[in-house]
């Protein structure tokens, strides 16, 4: 018995096998399991959620990278303004005339006015939400200019006292802030770490495999592309039979 031999089912075996073939080099030229999402949706999304949860952690630590720098400066500035305020103390307790006491209160004033860059931010408040999206990191200590102002040239050295108290706070505070900056950026590049780890774990590809797997489609489709000249050699042996 002679048997016809059909190629249509050789054509959409080597479309299919095309279609794998370019597929696999082009997961081997991005590094990447998914070019779309089509190609895995549970591991794509996945994959780019770790890719998002980095993406908010490094915006929180350059939120915090600014923040910490306001801290920084407001401690220089407690520290700066802690000493001009115990001098003034020194003066009160010694009985100095009333514009020598003004003249050192304007110069402990113009510590922290000159140190404004936009508004009071800059030296009196900081804030950042961190990654969780509700739990923040902040300092406030904007009641420091309403208390130092409250001073004037007949203030006792009890008042001043209580002034060197709000501006060691002050320091103290913008100190802690730095400190639990520092610490929270050092857990945020942690994170970072590991979800990257995730993200590439999840996309990448075994790079081995894939070349031999796109080896082995190119044999395929090779073999395919012979198959079919042959039944069409086939198929035409089988027409002269009939002519």
């Amino acid at each position: 018995m002679i048997l016809s031999v059909s190629t249509s089912g050789l054509s959409q075996l080597y479309r299919q096998q095309t279609t794998d073939y370019t597929k696999t080099l082009e997961q081997i030229a991005s590094g990447k399991r998914f070019t779309k999402p089509s190609d895995d949706f549970a591991s794509f999304m996945k994959m780019r959620a770790a890719e998002s949860s980095v993406v908010t952690y490094q915006r929180v630590n350059d939120e915090l990278i600014s923040a910490k720098e306001k801290s920084t400066i407001a401690t220089s500035i407690g520290n700066e303004a802690y000493k001009a305020l115990s001098d003034f103390k020194k003066m009160v307790e010694n009985g100095a005339d009333s514009d020598a006491l003004d003249a050192q209160l304007e110069q402990i004033q113009k510590i922290f006015t000159n140190n404004k860059q936009v508004g009071n931010d800059i030296i009196e408040k900081a804030s950042v939400t961190l990654g969780d999206g509700t739990s923040t990191l902040e300092f406030d200590v904007s009641g420091i200019i309403t208390q130092l102002s409250a001073l004037d040239n007949t203030s006792s050295a009890t008042d001043v006292e209580d002034a060197l108290g709000e501006v060691a706070k002050y320091t103290a505070t913008a100190e802690a802030f730095t400190v639990a900056a520092d610490r929270q950026l050092t857990i945020n590049e942690n994170i970072i770490a590991a979800k990257e780890s995730t993200a590439a774990n999840i996309g990448a590809i075994d790079e081995v495999q894939s070349i031999s797997k796109a080896t082995a489609l190119a044999v395929r489709q090779q073999a395919t592309i012979a198959m079919a000249a042959q039944a069409n050699i086939s198929q035409s042996n089988l027409a002269r039979l009939f002519s």
